[in-house]
């Protein structure tokens, strides 16, 4: 059997997702896993990270491109590592995701794992909107999200520390002058033991854009074909075959009202 292959990708400006990526990595190599780390690009222009007080960015790691979108298919799960900015992810993550509309148009990231990790600068500065705000990105391209949920005994200790049911965690201060604490970075190597244990599912690769299929109704004798017309627009044709069906078939004799309510209720209804 091949070897599960985990993606870390993280964006770090001062170094405390990086050190988390660390131990995520030792995590999922412990697991017997192949852990890839790789970095998110920056975005702002290096005369403001200096005047920001960024160090250089980690030299081991690999930045990504866009000649790594393949890498993102290729493996079985990611991991992305998230700093928080005001309860969410920073610009530097969202431009990373908006530029993998090609991948999602093509659902080629359907049925992915994927899982979070994070840094706040104070216990109530997103250890759980940070994730909470990144699943309706990855609900989009169709991956699965992994929570850590309570799975490290010390989950349950009320200790000061980062770290949530969403994911492994850190405190960083408002600063930034704390570093992840020996506890902290023993729950982000569980997290990525834990992500990597987890049974990899089949990915359904599909285009998202495709014109919808014939489907059946409760009516085994109607297939209702939707056609996707120049205007948008969507047009029924039923084959009623002479059974009852009146939401559908004009021809059909009407039916008790009780009778048609179930499938009045139905969502898939489409009217000209």
């Amino acid at each position: 059997m091949a070897t599960k292959r985990i993606l870390v990708l993280y964006y770090s400006m001062y170094g405390h997702i990086k050190k988390q990526a660390d131990m995520v990595k030792a995590g999922i190599e412990t697991a017997g896993c192949e852990a890839i780390v790789m970095q998110v690009p920056e975005t702002l222009p290096q005369d403001v990270l200096t005047k920001m007080g960024a160090p250089p960015k980690a030299e081991e790691y690999k930045t990504f491109t866009r000649e790594d979108m393949d890498l993102l298919v290729a493996v079985d799960g990611i991991m992305f590592g998230i700093p928080t900015r005001f309860g969410t992810m920073p610009a530097q993550m969202k431009a990373f995701f908006d530029g993998l509309g090609g991948l999602w148009a093509q659902g080629k990231l359907n049925g992915k794992m994927a899982s979070v990790f994070f840094s706040t600068g104070t216990i109530g500065g997103g250890q759980e909107t940070t994730a909470l705000t990144t699943v309706p990105v990855l609900t989009h391209l169709g991956m699965i999200f992994v929570p850590m949920g309570y799975t490290h005994p010390e989950m349950m200790v009320n200790t000061l520390r980062g770290s949530s049911a969403y994911g492994s965690g850190m405190l960083a201060n408002g600063d930034g002058s704390r570093q992840a604490s020996d506890l902290e970075l023993a729950i982000a190597k569980h997290h990525g033991e834990y992500f990597a244990g987890i049974d990899t599912p089949r990915p359904h690769v599909g285009s998202n854009r495709q014109a919808p299929s014939a489907f059946q109704t409760d009516c085994s004798a109607a297939v209702r074909v939707a056609k996707c017309q120049p205007n948008m627009k969507m047009k029924l044709e039923i084959p009623c075959q002479g059974v009852q069906n009146p939401p559908f078939c004009r021809t059909c004799p009407p039916a008790p009202r009780s009778s048609l309510l179930p499938r009045l209720r139905n969502p898939m209804l489409i009217t000209a």
